[in-house]
């Protein structure tokens, strides 16, 4: 008898051993669960995380274009300013000249000048043999208030720069 009492407790010890076996069992399944989800839930973040860098990557890309781009359109414009004040440079010598010819008193003031060039020359009667000086200082006061009127007026070519 004193076998079969030991007999058993031997087996209701193994009984609770096994149980605390399949428990554990239990315990380490739920754990490598939770785990696993964590891994997924992270592998999600880190495909989205790589498709965020791609797109931000290619918004870079398209603003560093651009930004080449307006940086030429820009040292385009700078240069036809630049033809443009040397133009002006030009015509403003050739009025100044012109006007010494006529006898212009206002020939270093142009800008100043109450009246206009091309008024003057409308109103003021001139000889017969001046009528060419006439014509040409006419033209050169249109070619002057033309390119005054470009420098005045800024171009919109949706640079966001102005001119």
């Amino acid at each position: 008898m004193a076998q079969l009492e030991g007999l058993k407790d031997q087996c209701s010890m193994r009984k609770t051993s096994l149980q605390d076996h399949v428990h554990s069992l239990e315990s380490l399944k739920a754990e490598l669960a939770l785990v696993s989800d964590k891994k997924a839930d992270l592998e999600r973040r880190l495909t989205s995380s790589l498709n965020d860098k791609d797109q931000l990557m290619q918004q870079l890309e398209e603003a560093n274009d651009r930004i080449v781009a307006l940086e030429r359109q820009l040292k385009e414009q700078e240069h036809q300013y630049q033809n443009t004040l040397k133009e002006l440079e030009r015509l403003q010598r050739s009025h100044d000249t012109l006007a010494e010819r006529i006898g212009s008193p206002e020939a270093a003031e142009t800008t100043e000048s109450a009246r206009s060039l091309h008024a003057e020359l409308e109103t003021e009667p001139e000889e017969q043999d001046d009528s060419w000086l006439k014509k040409e200082a006419v033209q050169v006061y249109k070619q002057l208030r033309s390119l005054a009127l470009q420098l005045n007026t800024g171009h919109d070519d949706d640079s966001g720069l102005l001119v």
